[in-house]
């Protein structure tokens, strides 16, 4: 009789796990995605700073799999807090994972996670209420489908007033600059 495969846990692979290596423009991207979900109030600062940590141990091959306790080290939190922040990361969009599995004998058990830091275009977050403290919600969040906002170019005759407006401030910054040279007194405006 066939033995069947046992079903391993979701998000599990055996060997060394995916790898997508990230140039410094791409690490750039990253980190100011990471700083921009933080100051929208999406992950906390520990979750920041989990990110950062998870960013100096990628590899140039693309090779990021420490484990929890180094990652608590780097950051300065428990391993616990840890664990909640890469949850939140993931949920960010700015991370995903994989558990990394060998096979001892007749049973697997696992090594470590395999960490990719994704920066694809960033995941359409609903809007933040209560001044982005997640905390202090009053109401539940809406299930429904993520409110997005594109952005839509302002009509044409928006461009005009503004190309009008900015040429007479260019104006009147060149008469000043001509009457201070031409040794007249400008009066001080601000």
């Amino acid at each position: 009789m066939p033995t069947a495969s046992r079903p391993w846990r979701r998000n599990s692979t055996f060997g060394s796990g995916f790898r997508v290596p990230l140039c410094r423009e791409k690490r750039a991207v990253w980190r100011a995605r990471l700083d921009l979900a933080r100051r929208a109030g999406r992950i906390t600062p520990l979750a920041a700073e989990v990110g950062r940590a998870l960013l100096t141990r990628l590899a140039v091959d693309g090779r990021c799999d420490p484990a929890l306790a180094t990652i608590a080290a780097d950051a300065g939190a428990s391993v616990r807090s840890v664990q909640r922040a890469v949850a939140a990361l993931c949920s960010c969009g700015l991370l995903t994972w994989t558990r990394r599995l060998v096979r001892t004998g007749w049973r697997a058990a696992q090594t470590s996670n395999a960490y990719v830091l994704t920066v694809g275009d960033p995941p359409a977050w609903p809007a933040a209420r209560c001044g982005g403290q997640p905390d202090r919600q009053t109401r539940r969040p809406d299930s429904s489908a993520a409110q997005t906002t594109t952005w839509q170019p302002p009509p044409e005759a928006d461009r005009e007033a503004a190309r009008s407006a900015l040429a007479a401030v260019r104006a009147s910054r060149a008469a000043t600059i001509a009457r201070l040279l031409t040794g007249g007194r400008a009066t001080a405006r601000r």
